[in-house]
C-alpha cells in the first residue's frame, strides 16, 4: 500500500466535522442558556456542556444532569410516601384485632404527607429549556399537593378535635384534591414517558389517569349523597329517605376505599418503574 494514500486518508479521517451557525433560539438542555449566534460544535458559554447535545432528539438520556437527579428524588419521595400509606392502612386494619399502640404515629404521617408534597413538587420541576412546556398541569398539581399536605398536617396534628369534621369534612376535601393533584401530574408525566423509549409506560399513565379520574369521581358521589343524608335527616327528619342514603353512601364510600388502595399501591410501582427507567436510560450520563 502507498504510504503517501495512507497518510492523505489517516488526515481525511482527522478532518473535522463541518459546523453550522446556531441561527434559532436553542436553548441549553443543560442550563437553559440561549445558545443562538454560536457554533454547532462549541460549547455552552454559562455550564460548559456540549452545544451538540441540546441539537439531538428529545430522549431523556439527553437531558439536564441536574434536571434528572432532581426528579429522580421527586420519584423515590412519592414512592416511599405511597409505601408508608399503605402500611398506615394496614396497622388501620389490624386494630381490629386489638393492635391500638403506635408509638410515633404523628410524626410517621406528617412525614408521609411532606414527602408526597415534596415529591411532587420535585417532579413537576421543569426543565432547563422547556419551561413554557406543562406549564398549566404543573400548576394544577402544585397546588393541589400543597392543599393536601396542608390539609394533611392539619388533620394529623388534631388541630380539628371535632370528630364530626374530621370524617365528614377532611377525608373527601383532603383526598379530592389529593386525586385531582394526581391526575394532573399523570397527564404531566404522559409526554415524560414518551421521552423514556419504552412502549408501556405510557400506555400505563394513560390508564392511571383514567382510573384516577373515577375514583374522584366516585369519591366526590359518595361525599354528596352523604351531605344529602345529613341534610335529609337534619331538616327533614325522614329516616327511610336517609338510611337509603346513608345505605348507598356506604356501598360508593367502601367500594371507593378498597379501588383508592390498590390505586396507591400501583402508583408506588409505578413510581418505581419510572425511576429505574429514567436511571436505565441516563446509566451512561449521571
Amino acid at each position: 500500500m502507498d504510504p503517501h494514500a495512507a497518510d492523505t486518508t489517516t488526515r481525511n479521517n482527522e478532518r473535522p466535522k463541518p459546523t453550522r451557525r446556531i441561527d434559532i433560539d436553542l436553548p441549553c438542555r443543560e442550563c437553559g442558556y440561549n445558545l443562538r449566534g454560536l457554533q454547532s460544535a462549541g460549547q455552552c458559554p454559562e455550564c460548559g456542556a456540549a452545544i451538540s447535545r441540546s441539537l439531538t432528539d428529545d430522549q431523556i438520556a439527553n437531558s439536564s444532569k441536574k434536571w434528572l437527579r432532581v426528579i429522580r428524588l421527586g420519584f423515590m419521595l412519592m414512592a416511599v410516601s405511597l409505601i408508608l400509606r399503605l402500611q398506615q392502612v394496614a396497622i388501620w386494619f389490624l386494630g381490629y384485632w386489638g393492635f391500638t399502640y403506635w408509638p410515633g404515629r404523628d410524626w410517621y404521617l406528617h412525614l408521609q404527607w411532606i414527602a408526597f408534597g415534596l415529591g411532587a413538587w420535585l417532579v413537576t420541576t421543569s426543565e432547563p429549556g422547556r419551561q413554557a412546556i406543562q406549564r398549566k398541569t404543573r400548576r394544577i398539581t402544585r397546588i393541589c399537593i400543597i392543599v393536601v399536605a396542608i390539609t394533611g398536617v392539619v388533620e394529623e396534628s388534631r388541630l380539628l378535635n371535632v370528630d364530626f369534621w374530621r370524617a365528614v369534612a377532611f377525608f373527601p376535601f383532603k383526598h379530592s384534591f389529593l386525586l385531582a393533584g394526581i391526575v394532573a401530574l399523570l397527564y404531566h408525566l404522559h409526554k415524560l414517558t414518551l421521552r423514556l423509549g419504552q412502549s408501556t409506560l405510557p400506555k400505563q399513565t394513560k390508564c392511571l389517569g383514567i382510573v384516577g379520574s373515577f375514583l374522584l369521581a366516585m369519591l366526590l358521589l359518595s361525599t354528596l349523597l352523604n351531605a344529602v343524608d345529613l341534610g335529609i335527616h337534619q331538616f327533614l327528619g325522614s329516616h327511610d329517605i336517609s338510611t337509603t342514603m346513608y345505605q348507598l353512601h356506604r356501598t360508593i364510600f367502601f367500594l371507593f376505599y378498597k379501588l383508592y388502595t390498590l390505586f396507591q399501591l400501583y402508583l408506588s410501582v409505578y413510581f418505581i418503574l419510572i425511576l429505574l427507567a429514567i436511571r436505565r436510560e441516563t446509566a451512561s450520563r449521571v
